[in-house]
């Protein structure tokens, strides 16, 4: 594999993960430590290994099934979802749940999505590596996204379990609910892949396909509906009694600070949206003539050192510039959205 498409494996299914978590960590109003999720994205990062080898089982009972749709099925549940879902949930239980930052709604949030996008880069990696560019901006789009909403729900629905009259039930729901959306998601993709397989891709088993995206888009909908939620109770609660001392009175929302909603929140999607293209497109171009100046090209005339010199000074006005300008924008979109204040967050 060339230097080039080593950096372009490396950052296409890197760059999605990071800026989709560093979405969630900033529209958290008190936000979390960065070492305790980075703790959590690496743990979701380690469970990748544990992931495949728990998915044998499922995968070999699927290869005897010839039935593209119980081969999906069995291939999204108990090959993908249940192992997947059930490590992720083993994160969040035993590290991020138990510390002391793990203590308000928002926090389960970000802690699933940590974990997910974790796990999800690394699987990312492999897809990647595999496919090439299709794969890479195929799975920006959907199956990233898709675990950072599963997580999303996990990890909220963990943290509301604490409160609940019945915690044992509720906790399950915390693991079962994402494991029925991952796994709902994956059976139509799965089942028409097989089914392509056979040769068998007639209209009625690609007519499933549609189910994967009404997942994706309700998911990742119910994610971005309960952060918008939480956020605003956090600005009418104020900070938890751990983080208070950090946050000056004039911080927590009044009726003066109330900002406009539609159009701000819209504005900053905008911002957002170009932001994240910018940054990747002009993330690959420098890592990937970087990438390939470290690993023994040379210049554009043949003498080495000098050229060197010229295509990195080129690089770094073609694609630094464009991905510096893309995590500005990135930031100023989220920072705008969080200006825009829910009225159900405007003390009267």
């Amino acid at each position: 594999m060339s230097p080039f498409a080593i950096s372009f494996v490396a950052v296409s299914a890197v760059t999605p993960s990071l800026l989709l978590l560093l979405y969630f960590h900033r529209r958290d109003v008190y936000r979390e430590p960065p070492r305790v999720v980075w703790t959590t994205f690496g743990l979701g990062a380690a469970i990748t290994v544990p992931a495949i080898a728990l998915a044998v089982p499922g995968d070999l009972l699927a290869n005897r099934l010839t039935d593209p749709a119980l081969h999906g099925l069995v291939s999204a549940f108990l090959a993908a979802a249940i192992p997947e879902e059930l490590l992720k949930f083993w994160v969040l239980c035993r590290y991020a749940a138990r510390h002391p930052a793990f203590d308000e709604p928002m926090d389960g949030v970000v802690y699933g999505v940590a974990a997910s996008l974790g796990f999800a880069t690394l699987e990312n990696l492999l897809y990647v590596a595999d496919g090439g560019m299709p794969v890479a901006l195929t799975r920006a789009l959907t199956a990233v996204p898709a675990h950072a909403a599963f997580g999303a729900v996990m990890g909220g629905l963990l943290f509301r379990a604490r409160g609940a009259p019945n915690r044992r039930a509720a906790t399950a729901w915390a693991l079962g609910i994402p494991i029925l959306l991952h796994g709902l998601y994956d059976f139509p993709l799965l089942t028409v892949a097989r089914a392509d397989e056979n040769g068998h891709s007639d209209g009625p088993i690609v007519a499933l396909l549609p189910l994967a995206l009404i997942v994706l888009v309700v998911a990742c909908w119910t994610s971005l509906r309960s952060v918008r939620r939480l956020r605003a109770a956090q600005l009418l609660a104020g900070p938890p009694a751990a983080t208070a001392l950090a946050f000056a009175p004039a911080e927590i929302v009044t009726g003066a600070a109330a900002q406009p909603t539609t159009a701000t929140a819209r504005t900053g999607g905008c911002l957002i949206a170009m932001g994240a293209i910018a940054a990747g497109l002009g993330g690959l171009v420098v890592l990937g003539v970087l990438a390939g100046v470290a690993l023994g090209g040379t210049g554009a005339d043949g003498t080495g050192v000098e050229g060197i010199a010229e295509l990195v000074l080129g690089t770094a006005i073609l694609g630094g510039l464009p991905a510096g300008l893309g995590l500005v924008l990135f930031l100023a979109g989220v920072t705008r959205r969080n200006r825009a204040r829910p009225a159900s967050a405007v003390a009267v």
